[in-house]
C-alpha cells in the first residue's frame, strides 16, 4: 500500500492537472477514501486515487449518455 499527502497526488498521480481543492472537496464529502494523520494532514491511498478517477469517468459517460437520451 503506498500513501501520498494530497500535494503529491496532485504532482504525481494528477500531473498537477487538477487542483489540490478538488481532492480536499472527494475527502470531505466521502467520496474518496482517506487517512487524517494528526490534525490536519490527509493521505490518500495510490490505488483507491485510481480507482476514484475509474468511478469518475464511469459517472461522467454514464451522465453524458442520459443527456443524449
Amino acid at each position: 500500500m503506498k500513501l501520498m499527502t494530497i500535494k503529491k497526488a496532485v504532482k504525481d498521480v494528477f500531473n498537477n492537472q487538477i487542483s489540490g481543492q478538488l481532492l480536499y472537496q472527494a475527502c470531505r464529502e466521502k467520496k474518496l477514501p482517506h487517512i487524517i494523520v494528526g490534525k490536519c494532514k490527509i493521505l490518500l491511498e495510490e490505488e483507491a486515487l485510481y480507482e476514484w478517477i475509474k468511478n469518475q469517468l464511469i459517472m461522467s459517460t454514464q451522465k453524458q449518455q442520459d443527456e443524449e437520451n
